[in-house]
């Protein structure tokens, strides 16, 4: 295991020289298209060169001589986007063959085949609004953002957040905006989260494009097998993804399910989970017990998804993962999962489960908060195994997860994804063995206390209000 693993301490050739490039053109986001300087004419005449052999060439090479020529339209930056995503997608496709490579896995080939699908004529006006917006913000710049910029956009962000069609144009929109609001008085540039804002501002604008093409959806039977939640949630959303193994017969596979509910900000930690209550109970129970879930005829797309319907599962007896890890998640074995679609692909959505036996947890690194969070106190260690270290990623890890150091350091087995993330990877856990029992990231808690029950206040509140209405 330790010398297999060893090969993820350098990364692929191409890697870094791509990332470079990103953080170049990244850095005329800050500033902002509308006022570049020399550095930032460098970085975009730089772009073409990088893409020279590509499909996009053509388009990238007109977009960044009308850039340079002061020629701002909204076209050119949708293009900026997708040359981005482009470079992330090569990255990704480098990083995923090297994780197989130090798994003893091969490389997932079934690429995603994508449907043209339809949406209703309104959908494009609230597109093209989003899209104004993005130009907007990336020709004024990070370092320059006033709330005078952002409030207007509230506007139409709330009629794309009634379409359920826009769900995720809504979720990126929404969280990208409270994020910016908070941060204001934008701070200077060295402190400016300059990859993420412009990772989000990239996914906005593609989701802004046009519909986004669906996959194709097949029907699965078998016993889900939860192995641990990924919980995302800002001012708007709280969504849970939950990871697990699809058992059908003696074949496992990996595959993930997704819940989410809009919420709002006076809605936060164990009370989110009330958001999800009497719509996706099943669901939460197997999480809960740890137990396995049977499907019949369930919906899953081919990245892997399965379009949770709580008709179509049924909870049965609880499960140890650990006996499950041991036999299916090690190295060498054939472990199959999706590909990651074209449109998705990005360094951040690499996912590779892993058991992790025998490892001491050690510090590699000092958190820079005064009073650090969870995740940071997660980022400061790492797993040695057999003198090979592989950094813990603590950035994916809710405060509301359970994840939490000093049960790490407490376990005697782990299960994880392998992530890349800031430029090295490392392991998100997922469930932990302490003692004879797993715990899992991302448990529901079994009971809220109704002093704390903000949901059903607001529930309530909501339903007196449409009372009076009618």
């Amino acid at each position: 295991m330790s010398d297999s693993l060893r090969i993820l301490s350098a990364l692929p050739s191409g890697v870094t020289e791509s990332a470079e490039v990103i953080a170049q053109l990244d850095h005329c986001f800050v500033v902002g298209f509308g006022r570049m300087s020399e550095r930032e004419v460098a970085a975009v005449s730089a772009l073409p060169r990088l893409l020279a052999q590509t499909p996009l060439a053509a388009r990238v090479k007109d977009t960044c001589d009308a850039l340079l020529r002061s020629e701002f339209v909204e076209r050119h930056f949708v293009s900026l986007a997708c040359a981005r995503a482009a470079l992330q997608g090569a990255m990704t496709d480098a990083l995923a063959a090297q994780a197989c490579q130090a798994l003893g896995r091969s490389v997932a080939s079934d690429e995603p085949v994508n449907i043209a699908t339809d949406a209703p004529g309104h959908h494009s006006v609230f597109r093209e609004s989003a899209r104004h917006f993005l130009m907007e913000m990336a020709l004024s710049g990070f370092a320059q953002l006033e709330p005078e910029t952002l409030y207007p956009f509230y506007a139409t962000l709330d009629k794309i957040q009634e379409e359920p069609g826009l769900i995720r144009l809504a979720a990126v929109l929404s969280g990208f905006l409270s994020e910016l609001l908070a941060a204001l008085p934008i701070p200077s540039g060295k402190t400016i989260p300059t990859y993420r804002w412009v990772d989000l501002w990239t996914r906005a604008m593609l989701l802004a494009v046009k519909v986004t093409p669906s996959s194709t959806i097949k029907m699965v039977s078998g016993e889900f097998l939860p192995l641990g939640c990924d919980l995302h949630h800002h001012r708007s959303l709280f969504s849970v993804c939950v990871h697990g193994l699809l058992r059908q017969g003696s074949a496992h596979r990996y595959v993930r399910t997704t819940v989410s509910a809009y919420k709002v900000d006076t809605v936060i930690g164990h009370e989110m989970w009330r958001l999800l209550e009497g719509t996706y109970d099943k669901l939460l129970k197997a999480v809960r017990d740890c137990a396995v879930v049977k499907l019949s005829d369930a919906a899953m797309l081919e990245s892997g998804d399965i379009l949770w319907d709580e008709s179509r599962a049924s909870v049965g007896a609880s499960y140890s993962p650990f006996d499950i890890g041991a036999t299916v998640l090690g190295v060498g074995k054939p472990l199959p999962r999706a590909q990651i679609s074209a449109f998705d692909r990005h360094p951040a959505q690499l996912a590779e489960l892993v058991h992790l036996t025998s490892y001491k947890v050690m510090k590699i690194d000092s958190a820079t908060s005064k009073k650090p969070s969870a995740g940071e106190l997660v980022e400061e260690k790492a797993l040695e195994i057999a003198g090979c270290k592989l950094p813990l990623s603590g950035a994916r890890l809710s405060d509301a997860s359970g994840m939490t150091i000093d049960r790490i350091e407490k376990s005697q087995e782990l299960i994880g994804l392998l992530r890349f993330d800031r430029g090295r990877w490392a392991v998100q856990p997922l469930a932990l063995k302490l003692g004879s029992k797993a715990e899992l990231s991302g448990t529901p808690p079994v009971s809220l206390k109704a002093k704390d029950d903000t949901v059903a206040v607001l529930r309530e509140r909501a339903s007196k209000l449409l009372r009076k209405k009618s």
